[in-house]
């Protein structure tokens, strides 16, 4: 797929790149030490996720000590988001979340804040841009949201 947009972020001991594919969004996972490769290319994708359109984003929460993945679903509207377990993106595990959003949520920014995750799109309509609360790992687990209910910016903000 062109552009391949690369894209990627540096934790402690890895380095996380993606880019877009034919069947979305492929991401590798390098050692920091050394450049090798620790796992990858990989594919993202569960239930409505399953096959993407790319167009990924890839973050390093320092604070949790996790990392979050996105890609949007190849069909309808949805943001695929996936957070790691541990810091260890490679064996560590992931959650994974489909939020279902009213548009197409385009051009996905993320926040990393001390309680969830929050994410603004661009969607169709009167009221752009669009902020949702997200899920965020802790020690007691994340937060397991199905759809995403929006709030609209305060005025001015864009």
């Amino acid at each position: 797929m062109n552009p391949v947009d690369p894209v990627g972020d540096v934790g402690t001991q890895y380095h996380v790149q993606m880019i877009n594919s034919g069947d979305g969004a492929v991401y590798t996972i390098y050692n920091q030490a050394d450049g090798s490769v620790a796992a990858g290319p990989l594919m993202l994708g569960t239930g409505s996720c399953a096959t993407g359109e790319g167009d990924g984003i890839v973050l390093y929460d320092r604070a949790a000590n996790r990392w979050l993945l996105n890609e949007f679903a190849n069909t309808g509207n949805h943001l695929c988001v996936y957070v790691s377990q541990t810091s260890d993106p490679n064996s560590g595990g992931w959650s994974a979340y489909d939020f279902t959003t009213p548009n197409f949520p385009d051009s996905p920014k993320y926040a990393v804040w001390h309680d969830p995750y929050y994410v603004t799109s661009n969607e169709s309509g009167p009221s752009l841009p669009h902020l949702y609360p997200g899920p965020h790992e802790d020690a007691g687990g994340g937060l397991d949201h199905k759809s995403a209910h929006p709030r609209q910016a305060a005025s001015g903000v864009r």
